[in-house]
């Protein structure tokens, strides 16, 4: 009997990567709601990788951050398909970061949604 909370590869056998010095595999990321209607998830190995996804911003659609032993770095993904890099150090804290400040981090200026429903660069 498989239990149907485990992840699909366990459920069905398979053997995934493994946490170092065990024979698990590592849990799942859990997602948490975010500002500006967002979603955040983090995965530890030996880089932690934290991930911030906007369901519905007119720029953004994630943002990763990376962070090494002595090392991070940070990815903006725009919805005009630009990425742009950033300094680990740019964004504090990548969980509850504003949509606002992540833009000026990364130079992008906002935009505003007129009463057309048109966008509008500031």
């Amino acid at each position: 009997e498989s239990n149907v909370n485990a992840p699909r590869a366990m459920r069905l056998g398979k053997r995934g990567p493994k946490l170092p010095g065990t024979d698990s595999p590592p849990p799942p990321p859990t997602a948490i709601a975010a500002p500006d209607n967002s979603v955040f998830t983090a995965v530890l190995t030996d880089v932690a990788t934290e991930i911030r996804t906007f369901k519905d911003h007119p720029q953004l659609l994630k943002v990763e951050k990376q962070t090494g032993t002595d090392w991070s770095r940070i990815k903006v993904f725009l919805k005009d398909g630009r990425v742009i890099e950033l300094a680990g150090d740019k964004i504090n804290s990548l969980g509850t970061a504003s949509a606002a400040s992540i833009l000026a981090a990364a130079g992008v200026s906002p935009t505003v949604t007129g009463r057309t429903g048109q966008q509008k660069r500031n």
